[in-house]
């Protein structure tokens, strides 16, 4: 008899893993397979129609795309302006479309009013603060729905409802399968959005060769203060990270039950 390697790395040794990497930014089934040396297109995930070959061999992980890339499909942020009551983006703590001003000051060109019409730098941090907070709740609420959709197109089938027998479909005769609405990897990358935008090393290097001008001290602080507030919630989502009591729990305990 001859052991098949490539079936035991399939089989046995890849899914674990992938269950364990999930949760990395960058990862991939199809990037795991092609370093345990497997045919990487079998792994790749069906999204819409699937990945070809040639995207596998072009797969930049998530961090090192460019914000327009990465953050493709989430929610932008927008204000009013308390002096020209104009909705616009908030742009982030640069604003590159106007030549790297302060994202605190109204993108209006006719108004462009310090702190988007606030009276003084606590009352904009304020008003930017109680936004980000309603933005992160409807989020979470959005999350927590739990709303599935089927995956085939010719179906859209819509339910909270979950299968006994896993992910199929709940609408007879369709063969699709049920996928979260909005995902765990959906919020984490709007968290991410929110992050990056206010945060000034971001936003300068978003600016490549241009020089990015200093900002106000009171422009600092606000932005500083929101990205302390949007980062605690990124730090508690823990969506990036496996804990490391997972793996003294997982292989401590597999280690306490050989030596017995």
């Amino acid at each position: 008899l001859k052991v098949d390697i490539d079936w035991y790395l399939s089989n046995q040794i890849l899914p674990p893993i992938n269950r364990l990497c999930e949760p990395i930014e960058g990862t991939s089934a199809a990037t795991l397979a092609t370093r345990l040396g497997l045919d990487a297109t079998k792994f790749a995930r069906q999204q819409g129609g699937g990945e070809s070959a040639n995207d596998l061999c072009d797969y930049v992980p998530m961090c090192k795309l460019d914000d327009a890339e990465r953050f493709k499909g989430t929610m932008q942020w927008s204000m009013t302006c308390k002096k020209c009551q104009k909705t616009s983006e908030f742009h982030g703590a640069l604003n590159w479309q106007a030549e790297g001003q302060s994202g605190l000051i109204c993108p209006n060109t006719e108004c462009k009013a310090e702190y988007w019409g606030a009276v003084n730098a606590a009352s904009c941090f304020a008003r930017f603060s109680n936004a980000l907070s309603l933005k992160v709740r409807q989020d979470k609420q959005r999350y927590y729905e739990s709303w599935l959709v089927c995956d085939d197109s010719t179906c859209n089938a819509r339910t909270q409802q979950c299968s006994v027998v896993g992910g199929v479909c709940l609408k007879r005769g369709c063969q699709g399968r049920m996928q979260p609405e909005y995902s765990e990897k959906m919020m984490y990358t709007q968290l991410k959005r929110y992050e990056t935008l206010v945060d000034i090393n971001h936003a300068t290097k978003n600016g490549g060769d241009r020089v990015a001008p200093k900002l106000k001290h009171e422009h600092q602080q606000v932005l500083d203060m929101l990205h302390k507030q949007i980062f605690q919630e990124v730090a508690a989502s823990e969506y990036n990270w496996i804990p490391k009591s997972f793996f003294e729990v997982a292989f401590g305990g597999a280690r306490a039950a050989a030596s017995r």
